[in-house]
C-alpha cells in the first residue's frame, strides 16, 4: 500500500491586464491519493487506486480592473480498480474500471448558474495473444459515459457515450519482412438527459459521431544496402444530428492514402557511402453532406506527390 498527501499554496499577480489594471490570484491546492495492490495467485495482479483533491481560486483587484476571473472551487474524486492476468508468455489480459466525479463551484452568486458536476465512468478490457511464432494480436476495448449536470439549469444536462476498440496484428514473416496492421473504431452518441416526473432521467440523443481507421505498415529489407516500405491507410468519419426529433445523417468523410518508398544505404568503396530516399504518396478524399436525409456528394479530390 502506498499513499500521498499534498497541501500547496500559490500567489500570483497580473497587474497589467489592461490600461485600468489587473488582478491577483491566490491558489490553494489540497490532494490525497492511495494505491493498494495484491498478488492473487501466481498469475493475477489486482490494484485499487483512489484520489481526492480540492483546489480553490480567489481573486483580488489591482487598480480599477473590472473583469477578473470568477473565484471558484474545483473538487475531484476518483478511483480505479484493475486486474491483470498473465497465463504465460503467449497470452495476457486485463480489465479495469474507472469512476470519477468533478465539481465546479463558482463563489459569487451571480455566477452560480454555471456550477456543474461531471460524473465519468470508464470500463476497459485488453488482451495480447501470440498466435504463432512471429504473429501477435493485441486488442483494447473501452466503454465510457460522461454525465454533465447543471444543478441550476437542468435543461442543459448532457450525456456523452463512447465506445472504442483498437486491434493490432503484428507479423514478423522473416528477418527481412514485417507487417503491422491496425484497426481503430470509435462511436460517440451524445445528447441531453432530463429528469421526468417519474423520478427517472431519460436520454435524448441529439448527435452521434463515428470514426474508423485501417492502417498498415509493410517493411522489407532484402539487404543492409536497401529497404522498401509501403503504408496504406483508410479513414472514415460519419456524423449524424437530430432534425425534427429524428437523428439523420449529416456528414460523411472518406479518405484513402498510400505511401511507398525506398531507402538506400550502400557502401560503394572503403571511404564512400551512397545514401538516398525516394518516396511517393497518393491520397484521395471525398465528403458527402446530407440535406433532408438525401446525400449531396462532392467531387473526389486526389493526387500523387513526392514525399520528403
Amino acid at each position: 500500500m502506498d499513499g500521498h498527501f499534498s497541501n500547496g499554496f500559490g500567489d500570483s499577480k497580473f497587474p497589467a491586464r489592461s490600461d485600468s489594471g489587473g488582478y491577483g490570484e491566490f491558489q490553494h491546492a489540497r490532494s490525497a491519493d492511495a494505491t493498494f495492490s495484491r498478488q492473487l495467485g501466481p498469475r493475477i495482479l489486482a490494484r485499487i487506486t483512489g484520489s481526492i483533491s480540492l483546489t480553490s481560486y480567489r481573486y483580488s483587484l489591482i487598480g480599477k480592473y473590472t473583469t477578473p476571473p470568477v473565484s471558484r472551487d474545483q473538487w475531484r474524486q476518483s478511483w480505479r480498480a484493475d486486474a491483470n492476468y498473465s497465463r504465460n508468455e503467449r497470452f495476457s489480459t486485463g480489465v479495469a474500471l474507472d469512476v470519477s466525479k468533478n465539481k465546479l463551484i463558482n463563489i459569487p452568486s451571480a455566477s452560480t448558474g454555471s456550477n456543474n458536476n461531471t460524473r465519468s465512468y470508464r470500463a476497459e478490457w485488453h488482451w495480447t495473444c501470440r498466435l504463432l511464432e512471429g504473429l501477435t494480436a493485441t486488442q483494447r476495448n473501452t466503454l465510457s459515459a460522461d454525465y454533465l449536470e447543471y444543478p441550476f439549469s437542468a435543461e442543459n444536462n448532457r450525456l456523452t457515450l463512447d465506445y472504442a476498440a483498437v486491434t493490432t496484428l503484428n507479423a514478423i514473416m522473416n528477418p527481412r519482412l514485417s507487417i503491422n496492421v491496425t484497426h481503430n473504431s470509435r462511436r460517440s452518441p451524445a445528447g441531453n438527459y432530463t429528469l421526468y416526473p417519474d423520478g427517472l432521467a431519460y436520454f435524448a440523443r441529439s448527435d452521434e459521431t463515428g470514426n474508423a481507421a485501417l492502417t498498415a505498415a509493410i517493411a522489407y529489407t532484402p539487404s543492409p544496402a536497401i529497404a522498401f516500405s509501403v503504408e496504406p491507410a483508410y479513414f472514415s468519419s460519419d456524423r449524424s444530428a437530430a432534425a425534427n426529433g429524428v437523428v439523420a445523417p449529416q456528414r460523411a468523410n472518406r479518405s484513402l492514402s498510400v505511401s511507398a518508398g525506398a531507402n538506400i544505404n550502400w557502401s560503394i568503396s572503403k571511404n564512400g557511402l551512397l545514401r538516398g530516399d525516394i518516396h511517393r504518396a497518393y491520397r484521395a478524399d471525398r465528403t458527402t453532406t446530407y440535406s433532408s436525409g438525401l446525400p449531396q456528394a462532392t467531387p473526389r479530390s486526389d493526387g500523387t506527390r513526392p514525399k520528403a
